[in-house]
């Protein structure tokens, strides 16, 4: 219901029209709508976490390890548009593992691979966050360009005469080319603390 619907969608009464039982038989599994939300974030990080880590692996080289993490976690993370601000807003956990880098499995194999790539513990704890806060503005972007339904109202273009020139342009979006060009970006900034 998530996926095809969104958040504001799913109510207990209606998951349960949708399973085709009493609303209170829901109560038997979960306790209330958080806890149901705090479920859905324990199964998309569980689902981020499958398969491993990035293919290939850091044998290959740090920057090709780290381009095909990010890409996976974009792949997992796209599928779930809408599921992806539950994984921001209810993020389980120490405070230091955080999305879209939210498993410990994520985050073991970033930091094992960079210190096998010769990372010292200061210039791996960087390239984790410098990498994961790219993922996550980014990602934060894009799903929730992805979630959003509705036309926009165009703005008053006595007011925001700018604004209202550009807005059928600002509205396009190029996430592949766009993605690309920031994570190499963020590669050439961890590379830099490596000089």
């Amino acid at each position: 219901m998530i996926d095809e619907q969104g958040l504001a969608a799913v109510t207990m009464r209606a998951l349960a029209a949708r399973l085709g039982v009493e609303a209170m038989s829901l109560y038997k599994h979960v306790a209330n709508r958080e806890a149901l939300f705090d479920a859905v974030v324990t199964r998309v990080i569980a689902a981020l976490a499958e398969g491993g880590a990035a293919p290939g692996g850091p044998a290959a080289g740090w920057r090709p390890y780290l381009t095909g993490m990010a890409r996976e976690i974009r792949r997992r993370v796209v599928a779930h548009p809408n599921a992806f601000v539950l994984v921001v807003t209810r993020r389980p956990g120490p405070p230091w593992i955080s999305p879209p880098l939210c498993s410990a499995e994520w985050v073991e194999a970033l930091l094992a691979g960079l210190r096998r790539e010769g990372f010292s513990d200061e210039q791996a704890r960087y390239g984790y966050r410098a990498l994961n806060r790219f993922l996550l503005g980014f990602l934060w972007l894009e799903t929730s360009t992805l979630a959003a339904t509705g036309a926009a109202e165009p703005y008053d273009a006595g007011r925001y005469p700018t604004l209202h020139e550009l807005s059928g342009t600002l509205a396009e979006h190029r996430f592949d080319a766009e993605f690309e060009a920031g994570l190499q970006s963020t590669l050439d900034q961890i590379g830099a603390v490596l000089v």
